[in-house]
């Protein structure tokens, strides 16, 4: 008899346990985390270079097309923006650096602007 008291007070004990336990709805909204920052938001879009001879374009999901004015892919990939710098790297595996100041994204040796701004001297 005093065998069924314990198995029953340890079957209430893992009742109540398994409750405290119960899986909650996922409470981190990941689409908020999946949203572009100010950062980003203010270097997405496409960018002209300086002769026009090349497009920039940063896309929303973190990819980037480099292309000539004839419509040629030149380069492919991903990039981040971390404040007013841009990390490249390339579907083949090259990498480069960026800085936006003033309205003017330096890339190597190119410089590029938003289309209809005009250039600094």
């Amino acid at each position: 008899m005093q065998f069924n008291r314990v198995l029953t007070a340890f079957s209430a004990l893992t009742g109540s346990i398994r409750a405290a336990n119960a899986t909650r709805p996922l409470e981190i909204d990941l689409e908020a985390l999946m949203q572009p920052n100010a950062a980003e938001r203010a270097m997405m879009g496409v960018w002209i270079a300086d002769d026009g001879a090349t497009r920039l374009s940063l896309l929303p999901n973190g990819r980037y097309g480099k292309t000539l004015r004839a419509g040629r892919d030149i380069y492919r990939g991903r990039y981040e923006v971390d404040g007013s710098r841009l990390y490249f790297e390339g579907d083949t595996g090259r990498t480069a650096i960026g800085e936006a100041r003033r309205g003017i994204l330096t890339l190597g040796d190119h410089r590029f602007i938003r289309p209809g701004a005009r250039s600094a001297a």
